[in-house]
């Protein structure tokens, strides 16, 4: 199997849209039903796919974040702040995910409560306040985050080579065109 980092799908499917509905699944199990093989012949018909591929995804994602009690956004915040060690501020989260400062500072301030999460002053810019894990937080998210790894691990070992390479070139070829037609 060729080495795909974990967590990078699920980054992947991020990039294209971010809101999530759980109940456009139609043409998702019209593909199950047809053993696998997606029929589109319109344009409309690739984009609503592509968005039920998201939503459900998405929907998966939740489920799984629900079963180790938290949501989503907490698990993607948990993950963004193990990305980015040295450098992580409230901006570059609401930057990623997409999501209200609001709604970040709320996650943030769960995560102080629990002390997991600490602000500090950067070095470089007195202004800018960076979020590092406690030692406590850091075990929490890392085994967490290995959880979150196995089950994409397992999930990958279940498709083949060549729909783990065409899911990737797929996803950042959608994700281009994507931009490419923003600027039309």
């Amino acid at each position: 199997m060729p080495a795909i980092r974990p967590g990078v799908i699920h980054k992947i499917l991020l990039a294209f849209f971010r809101k999530c509905c759980y109940n456009s699944i139609s043409p998702i199990s019209d593909f199950i039903k047809k053993g696998g093989r997606l029929c589109i012949k319109s344009c409309n018909g690739y984009a609503t796919a592509t968005t039920d591929l998201w939503f459900g995804t998405n929907a998966v994602y939740e489920r799984w974040a629900k079963s180790h009690g938290l949501n989503n956004n907490l698990l993607l915040t948990l993950y963004l702040l193990k990305e980015f060690p040295n450098d992580c501020t409230q901006h570059l989260i609401c930057e990623k995910l997409m999501l209200p400062k609001q709604t970040v500072n709320s996650i943030l301030s769960g995560l102080e409560e629990k002390g997991f999460v600490e602000k500090i002053i950067s070095p470089t810019d007195k202004r800018v306040k960076l979020l590092v894990f406690t030692s406590q937080g850091a075990a929490y998210a890392d085994g967490l985050l290995q959880k979150m790894d196995d089950f994409e691990e397992r999930a990958l070992r279940n498709m083949t080579d060549a729909q783990r390479n065409a899911l990737l070139e797929g996803g950042f070829a959608w994700m281009k065109a994507l931009r490419d037609a923003i600027d039309d």
